[in-house]
């Protein structure tokens, strides 16, 4: 078997000084920033990811998926460096740090590949003091990695889409528009709960077989969803959750707490990128649940459903294998995968419901979003009917 190790190095890591940061509630946290640099020994198309782990002295391990920029490449070398990531040292409602590990997965050749080992970025005592902090990042008390990623076969995903183009029916899609009335027939709440039922009763038909809730949304501080998701995984379902950093790092919620200490896959996304033309610092905005590998909901809402109030959210409802798959090649990608590529038709009304991911054009072009709407006024005549 391949490692990371065999393209990449862990060179140093660095810990910034404690600053002050608020989260929506205004609830004040004091976080440390820190980086991770590697020697590649190959071209700037080799990417690399890097799962970070907070163990905390109650026993919590928290983790976290980082992303890397390029620096000084040349055709067969170059450094990479992680985005900034942030840790909290001494929380709350939950245990103080007492180290920060790091594994990390390389991609190369449209497959992913992990590290054999998993290193110290830095221990809980370097956490005591207030200075900017550097050090060499060394195999010394490296421990194995277990972390594993997967990549969604790019042949069916290519031919789920044909499928879709061609019967827009299979997709068994009804929609959701709503205020926050959970009783509303076109809230998602309900559907929610009974497909984690549903979910639960599969598991108990087929013990044998692993049966799995996937859940990509930016924040899921919901007291009865959460409470549900720990029903399902005492139940033999394998519950997978993804979550914006900030969400489950500047919370004082018992939601998240209980989330961590269960052992739920509980993964902070870092989406830290540094751009001129960034005006607001961005967050991990997905917002899917995948139930089974064979319905799923996508929509523009958190899973709060208390904090709606009279906003109007949006989503869609599909009971289709293919737009789980597409979904789940989202979704190994936010945990380390290679996101796979596949040809969309520009002007199949498919793209205007689900137009994230890593769409081409026949000519080898990428489609982004904004394509499929102009693609659709492109075809109009008098007005647009979705």
């Amino acid at each position: 078997m391949q490692f990371a190790e065999q393209f990449a190095t862990p060179v140093d890591g660095q810990l910034g000084t404690p600053f002050a940061k608020r989260n929506d509630f205004k609830e004040l946290f004091y976080l440390r920033w820190g980086k991770i640099r590697f020697d590649v020994r190959w071209g700037s198309e080799l990417n690399i990811k890097v799962l970070l782990k907070v163990y905390r002295s109650d026993g919590i391990v928290e983790h976290f998926m980082v992303d890397t920029e390029p620096r000084n490449a040349t055709w067969k070398s170059h450094r990479r460096s992680t985005r900034d990531f942030y840790v909290h040292p001494f929380p709350a409602n939950c245990g103080r740090v007492t180290c920060v590990k790091f594994a990390y997965i390389v991609h190369l050749d449209e497959r992913s590949i992990p590290s054999q080992h998993e290193y110290i970025f830095f221990d809980g005592h370097h956490f005591d003091g207030d200075q900017y902090q550097r050090r060499a990042i060394s195999s010394e008390h490296a421990t194995p990695n277990g972390w594993r990623t997967h990549e969604v076969d790019a042949a069916t995903l290519q031919r789920d889409v044909q499928w879709i183009d061609g019967d827009f029916g299979s997709l068994h899609a009804i929609p959701k528009f709503t205020k926050g009335l959970p009783g509303h027939p076109y809230h998602p709440k309900r559907y929610i709960h009974d497909q984690i039922d549903e979910t639960i009763r599969h598991k108990q038909r087929v013990p044998d077989q692993l049966v799995t809730i996937k859940v990509c949304v930016d924040c899921i501080d919901d007291t009865d969803f959460v409470n549900h998701l720990l029903h399902a995984a005492a139940n033999g379902v394998w519950v997978q959750v993804q979550v914006d950093w900030r969400k489950m790092t500047l919370t004082h919620s018992d939601n998240y707490l209980r989330l961590k200490r269960s052992g739920v896959e509980l993964l902070g996304v870092f989406c830290t990128p540094k751009h001129p033309l960034i005006e607001v610092a961005p967050d991990m905005h997905n917002k899917f649940i995948v139930f089974r590998g064979s319905d799923a909901i996508l929509g523009s809402f958190n899973i709060t459903f208390d904090r709606w109030g009279a906003n109007w959210e949006s989503g869609m409802t599909f009971s289709s294998q293919g737009m789980a798959r597409l979904l789940d090649n989202i979704f190994q990608s936010i945990r380390g995968g290679v996101i796979q590529k596949y040809q969309v038709d520009p002007l199949s009304r498919f793209n205007l419901l689900y137009t994230f991911g890593r769409h081409a054009l026949p000519n080898g072009k990428y489609y982004r979003p904004n394509h499929a709407i102009l693609s659709e006024i492109h075809r109009a005549r008098h007005s647009i009917r979705l």
